[in-house]
This record gives structure tokens, sequence and C-alpha cells, in this order.
């Protein structure tokens, strides 16, 4: 929905109901369905979505995990356009970095890294139903707002969201399964990438780039990561490593000053694994 920012912004609120359900409603209608997006190990999963991720497709969060969820869960758009108002949310560049703050009040911030959702679901399913029919269904049609507010969310779940609000409102935006290496820590992980003015960003609003005032941490921003246009197709096709380098935030009299760190990261598009011969510095 063209505008959809600025219409938020200048609506009232007896408004913003009706024009979220219509946006919702066009970006459904506009969606490629797919059955799975996940960590599958057969010939056909699909770790690369492009734009709003229906609500019929389920996402498969694990290889080790029969569990999945389903995009049915709508209330975060309607939460999210009410955060905009109240925050006062009128660019993009406002609009990229209060989306990781949103995320963190939407599921909670998990803060062990502990992977906690398969004994979730389950308990929900067991406690939910009476027999083993009403149980397997129950686990059939779980949502990612189950998580909401749980402190257990991870990357799967807190990109899947962010895909469908960058694509709500208008933004060209990939969803991506692959992996990552920070701080010599190599790990499955799921991030997205963003067309920008003049090239494409990866935005990853689950290891985000912290931001210090006076030495002491005070808030996060999405890591976000330069891909030159014509990188675009190596990175989601030919699994190309990206290697970006590190930095963090400080908040200073000047403004906001990004500052380097010996840090560097490496992220992989639709492989659990780096390819160490193919790393290509953006």
């Amino acid at each position: 929905m063209d505008n959809l920012l600025e219409i938020i912004n200048n609506c009232s609120d007896d408004e913003l109901e009706t024009i979220i359900t219509k946006a919702i409603n066009n970006a459904i209608i506009n969606s490629q369905k797919r059955d799975m997006l996940g960590f599958c190990q057969n010939m056909n999963r699909v770790i690369t979505h492009k734009g709003f991720i229906h609500p019929d497709t389920k996402i498969r969060y694990s290889n080790f995990t029969m569990n999945t969820y389903s995009m049915k869960t709508v209330d975060y758009f309607y939460e999210f356009a009410r955060y905009i108002k109240k925050m006062n949310i009128k660019n993009k560049g406002s609009f990229i970095k209060y989306l990781e703050n949103f995320i963190n009040i939407y599921f909670g911030i998990n803060r062990n890294g502990n992977d906690l959702r398969d004994n979730y679901f389950d308990k929900i399913a067991f406690e939910t139903t009476k027999t083993d029919d009403e149980y397997f269904a129950k686990l059939d049609s779980l949502e990612i707002g189950d998580l909401k507010g749980k402190n257990i969310a991870m990357c799967t779940e807190r990109a899947a969201v962010a895909q469908n609000i960058l694509s709500l409102f208008g933004f060209e935006s990939y969803y991506c399964m692959g992996c990552v290496n920070n701080d010599n820590r190599e790990e499955a992980h799921c991030f997205n990438i963003v067309k920008s003015k003049e090239t494409y960003r990866l935005l990853d609003y689950s290891i985000p780039a912290p931001v210090f005032k006076n030495g002491k941490l005070v808030d996060y921003a999405p890591f976000q990561g330069n891909i030159p246009n014509e990188k675009l197709e190596d990175v989601l096709i030919n699994n190309e490593d990206m290697v970006f380098d590190g930095y963090e935030y400080h908040i200073t009299n000047d403004g906001l000053k990004k500052v380097a760190i010996d840090n560097s990261r490496t992220y992989v598009v639709g492989n659990f694994n780096l390819n160490k011969n193919n790393l290509h510095h953006l």
C-alpha cells in the first residue's frame, strides 16, 4: 500500500484499524502462498522468500523438530501502527530502527538464547486438548502469535514479523534463512534483505548493534550491511558469503555516531554453513 506510513501519521485513531485491515487484505491478495518456509532437509525446501508471507504459509524453524507455525496472526500489524503514532515515526530511517524496539516489545527478549519453542508449543497443545487427535490438530494449528510476550522467540520469528511489516509498508524485502558467523560463533540464522535508495541492505533484527551513551548500553538498532545491486543475485541465488565490518553506535552531543569495532560478521543465504573459500567483503 503506497504511502502507508504517511497515511497512518495523518489518520485519526478511529480510522486506524480500517486502514490496516485494508492494507493486510491487499498484501494477502498480492502475496505468493507457499506451503512451507524453513529449515527442512528435502528438495522442496524454501529458505528465501520475497515479499509478504501469506497467512497460510507455515514456517519450520529447525531441522530437529517436526513443529511448525503459521503466519495467521495479524495483531502485530495493528500494534505496530499504533506504535508508529505513539513514537511519531515519520521516515524510513526511523521506521527501520524502531522496528527493532517493537519486535522486542511484541515477543519479549530471549536473554538466554535457548530454543524453548518445542517445549512451549507442546505445552500449549497438551494443556488445551483432551484426545490425541485434538493434540495433534492443535500442534498443526499453532501460529507465530503464540510466542507473543513469552521471551522465547528467536531469529526465525523475529525476521518473519519484520518481513511482513516491511512488506506491508511497501519495502522490497526478502526473508532469508541461512547462517551467520558473529564473533567466531557460527550458527543457522534468519535475517532480512531490503531495497534502499541506491543499494540493498541486510537487516539483522536478532543480533542487533548496541547503542551506548556515556559508556552505558541504552538501546539496540538492527545491524545493517550494504549489498551492492549487482551482488544481490550472487547473495540470494548463488549463496555467496557476505563479510561486513562490525560497529556500534554512540550517542554524542552531535547526534548518533557509528563507531567501528574489531569484529566482523559473515552471512550466507541458503546454506547452514559458511563457504570459507567464497568470502566477499561488502
